[in-house]
C-alpha cells in the first residue's frame, strides 16, 4: 500500500450551501479559506475551502442527482495547501483540555465516517468515558484512503489521538483497520504508535462484532482518522478543515493515487488530475458498498463524507451459475437465503418466494458484493421485495422476455 498522499488544487471550487441562505459576500469579493459564506450562521459546511474570489451562486447536482446551488470560488492562483515537516518532539498535555475541544469546534471538523461533528463525537467520549477508537477501515477493495491515510501520515493522525484522549480525560485510545493491511504494515503501527490495533476480519456486519468484542475495555466510539488528522492540525496550527482525503481508482483510471483536496473540488477536476485511460461507464463518488453512483456525472463537488471516485468502463458480460457456495446466506444480516430466492424467481414458484420472505431484505447488498460467481442477487431480490416482475411470472406462467434474458445472464440453477 502507498505511502504517499498526493494534493491538488483546483482552479475553483463549488461549496453547497442551504437553499435560501443569504450569501455573505458580495459578488467578485475576496475570500480566505475557512471563511464562512453564509450570513447569520457559522454552518460547519459552509465555509470556503481556498483562498479566492466568490464569483457567484451556480446551480449543480449532487451525486445522487438531487438539484443544489453552490458558491463557486475561483482560486487565488498563490494558494497551495499547507505543506509542513513535523517536529520530532510533540506534547498533547501542554494544551489545555479546554482549547482543544473549542479549537475542534471553532475548525469545523465533521468526520469522514459518518458525517457527525467531531466535537460531538470528543463531548460524547468525555461524558461518558467511553472508548476513542481511529477508524482506518475501508468499507471496499477499491478504498485506501483511511488505512493509506493511517499509513502515509502517522505522526499527525496519532498526535491527532493523544489530542483527543487529552481533551476527553486521558482515556483508553486504540485503532481498527481492516485485514487487507499486511502483518507487517499493522505491525509497524503498533510498534509507531504502541497503542493497541484491532483487525477488522469476517464476514458482514463485522464493525459491529469488532464494537462487541471491544466493550470489556469500553463502549466504543468511532472517529475517523482523517477527522483526528485533521484535528492536530486545528489545535497546532489553527487550520480550518477544509480538505478530504480521496481513493481515485478504477478500470478507468490512468493513475490510481490516494489524495488530498479542497472541499468543493469537481469531480471532473480530480479525473483530469488522475488521469482517465478508457471511456467511463459507472461512476461512483464516496465507495462502492455504500455510496451513490454519480448521476449527475462529473460535474458533482466532493464534500467532507467523499471518501472516493471511482471509474469503471463497461461491465464485461460474464455468464456464471450460482457454485451452491453459501456465502450469501452467511453475509446476510437478517437471514435471508438469497441463492434460494434467486432460483424461485427464475422457475416463477411464486408460492415457494412468498416462503422466504424477500420483503424483510434491507438492501445492503451483501450477498451481491461476496458472490464469486458474481450472480446479480441483488436485483433478484428487489425484483421479488418489490413485486415488479409480472404476476404470471410467479403463478408459473409465461414470463416475459426481459425476465428470460436476466434469468438467462447468471441465475442459480
Amino acid at each position: 500500500m502507498t505511502r504517499e498522499i498526493k494534493r491538488f488544487v483546483p482552479t475553483r471550487v463549488y461549496i453547497p450551501l442551504p437553499e435560501g441562505s443569504p450569501v455573505a459576500n458580495g459578488l467578485y469579493t475576496a475570500v480566505e479559506r475557512g471563511e464562512t459564506l453564509v450570513d447569520g450562521t457559522d454552518s460547519l459546511c459552509c465555509r470556503a475551502s481556498v483562498d479566492g474570489l466568490f464569483k457567484g451562486m451556480v446551480g449543480k447536482s449532487d451525486a445522487e442527482n438531487h438539484p443544489i446551488m453552490a458558491a463557486m470560488i475561483q482560486t487565488d492562483e498563490q494558494f497551495a495547501l499547507p505543506d509542513r515537516e513535523e517536529p520530532a518532539e510533540f506534547d498533547a498535555g501542554r494544551y489545555p483540555p479546554e482549547d482543544i475541544l473549542a479549537a475542534a469546534r471553532q475548525a469545523g471538523i465533521i468526520d469522514e465516517m459518518d458525517g457527525r461533528p467531531l466535537i460531538d463525537k470528543l463531548m460524547e467520549v468525555r461524558a461518558l468515558g467511553r472508548l476513542l477508537v481511529g477508524d482506518a477501515v475501508d468499507d471496499e477493495p477499491y478504498l485506501s484512503s483511511a488505512l493509506g491515510l493511517l499509513y502515509a501520515r502517522p505522526l499527525e493522525v496519532e498526535r491527532g489521538m493523544a489530542l483527543a484522549l487529552h481533551a476527553t480525560g486521558d482515556g483508553t485510545g486504540c485503532y481498527l483497520v481492516d485485514a487487507t493491511g499486511t502483518d507487517r504494515e499493522v505491525g509497524r503501527i503498533r510498534m509507531e504508535k504502541g497503542r493497541k490495533v484491532y483487525r477488522m476480519r469476517g464476514t458482514y456486519p463485522s464493525r459491529s462484532r469488532m464494537a462487541a468484542r471491544m466493550r470489556p475495555i469500553g463502549e466504543p466510539v468511532f472517529i475517523g482518522v482523517a477527522a483526528l488528522l485533521h484535528l492536530y492540525r486545528a489545535v497546532v496550527y489553527g487550520d480550518p478543515h477544509t480538505t478530504c482525503f480521496l481513493t481515485v481508482a478504477g478500470d478507468c483510471i490512468r493513475f490510481p493515487a490516494n489524495i488530498e483536496v479542497p472541499v468543493g473540488t469537481l469531480v471532473e477536476d480530480i479525473l483530469w488530475f488522475c488521469g482517465v485511460g478508457s471511456k467511463i461507464d459507472t461512476l461512483v463518488v464516496g465507495g462502492s458498498m455504500r455510496a451513490p453512483t454519480a448521476v449527475g456525472g462529473t460535474q458533482v463537488p466532493v464534500g467532507y463524507t467523499s471518501r472516493a471516485v471511482l471509474a469503471f468502463g463497461p461491465r464485461k458480460e460474464a455468464h456464471f451459475a450460482c457454485i451452491g457456495c453459501g456465502r450469501c446466506v452467511d453475509v446476510c444480516p437478517v437471514g435471508l437465503v438469497p441463492e434460494l430466492i434467486c432460483r424461485k424467481i427464475c422457475q416463477a414458484d411464486g408460492e415457494g418466494l412468498e416462503a422466504l420472505e424477500p420483503e424483510r431484505c434491507i438492501g445492503c447488498g451483501a450477498c451481491g458484493y461476496i458472490c464469486p460467481a458474481k450472480v446479480d442477487l441483488v436485483h433478484y431480490i428487489m425484483l421479488a421485495k418489490n413485486r415488479s416482475i409480472p404476476a404470471k411470472n410467479l403463478e408459473g406462467g409465461e414470463r416475459d422476455a426481459d425476465s428470460d434474458a436476466a434469468a438467462a445472464d447468471g441465475a442459480a440453477r
